[in-house]
């Protein structure tokens, strides 16, 4: 939490000039009619790395099906710091890349070579048939904090 009671992520999105929606966000972007379910924050896979996104299209679809929320056209994810585009029967998701690079922490230590982030950022085009056009650019990854030095 910043001074003021704002958090990081609120922070960034107005100084990008965006309004803030809160950590959980279903939306249209109109005058599109697709849904789209925008999470800052997901499970992981154990191995897999689509395991995670696996797992929320299947109980989001569960939901839809027994009435409990509308049809989720788009799953958006952050947080995880890679990443991933699936597109399957008409339903898209996304875990995003990171802005930042590796930080040596406790947990991201322990798996080295998996933790190595994907950096970068993804633009979303809605077409005029109602299909999602997906952009992504990703960097070289800057070694920082686990440079390479004589020992």
């Amino acid at each position: 939490m910043l001074p003021g009671g704002i958090s990081a992520d609120q922070a960034v999105v107005q100084l990008l000039g965006g309004q803030w929606k809160g950590m959980v966000s279903v939306g249209c972007f109109e005058p599109s009619e697709i849904v789209f379910h925008i999470f800052h924050g997901t499970g992981g896979g154990t191995i897999y790395r689509a395991t995670a996104m696996d797992r929320e299209n299947l109980f989001i679809n569960a939901s839809v099906a027994i009435g409990k929320i509308p049809r989720i056209t788009a799953i958006v994810r952050a947080h995880k710091h890679f990443h991933l585009y699936m597109e399957q029967n008409g339903q898209y998701m996304l875990q995003i890349p990171c802005w930042s690079a590796w930080v040596p922490n406790k947990i991201y230590a322990r798996l080295y070579g998996r933790m190595q982030p994907d950096i970068g950022a993804c633009i979303l085009q809605i077409t005029d048939d109602e299909r999602i056009v997906h952009h992504v650019f990703l960097y070289d990854l800057p070694q920082i904090a686990d440079k390479v030095e004589g020992l």
